[in-house]
């Protein structure tokens, strides 16, 4: 019986516990994706309402990369992580007496050759209610998200929502409230949102 080559066990064994460290990785990373779009939804609501406050704002504006961009209808579009949540909420006048944003549906990308990127998506339903009633609106639509890792960490460096429904409170509801916009094609979507390193 022949002696198995000692050289060749311990290139097996490494490369054993390479596969494992990249899956481990791979897990790790997914999972941080995924929190930070939670996070993205709770410290956003917690902008809104008398409660609410700079510090706040600030805590949300940390989930984003310093260039990022950010597209929502029906506001535009913002570039940068600081006035963020300022610019957000001008739509409404202010912090308005709460916001309620629900994301279900998540999904994240890694890339494979790629360790500082990603991509991910969310369906999302916000209820927002303003200072004024009639300036309330609800808006259901999908969040595409591009993130980039910043000194370890996970963050936002781009975000649209396409919108598929948004509805005013300042009428009775009835059919010519909604406003549909059709979804884009996620191949654009992608290249659109890629990075720019």
């Amino acid at each position: 019986m022949l002696a198995s080559d000692p050289h060749t066990t311990i290139d097996s064994f490494q490369s054993t516990i390479n596969g494992l460290q990249s899956t481990i990785n791979t897990l790790t990373d997914e999972q941080q994706l995924y929190d930070l779009i939670q996070d993205y939804a709770y410290y956003h609501d917690l902008c809104f309402g008398q409660a609410a406050g700079p510090t706040h704002d600030t805590a949300w504006e940390a989930l984003f990369t310093a260039d990022a961009m950010t597209s929502l209808y029906p506001i535009g579009t913002h570039h940068g992580s600081q006035g963020k949540m300022t610019w957000a909420q001008s739509y409404i006048g202010g912090r308005g007496q709460g916001c309620q944003l629900t994301l279900s549906n998540t999904r994240v990308i890694l890339k494979e050759h790629d360790t500082i990127s990603a991509m991910g998506r969310a369906y999302g339903h916000s209820e927002v209610i303003a200072d004024d009633a009639l300036k309330s609106f609800s808006i259901k639509g999908r969040y595409e998200f591009s993130f980039r890792k910043v000194d370890r960490v996970w963050k936002i460096a781009c975000m649209e929502l396409w919108v598929i429904t948004t509805l005013h409170m300042s009428r009775a509801p009835d059919s010519s409230l909604f406003t549909s916009v059709p979804f884009p094609d996620p191949v654009d979507i992608e290249n659109r949102l890629k990075p720019k390193l």
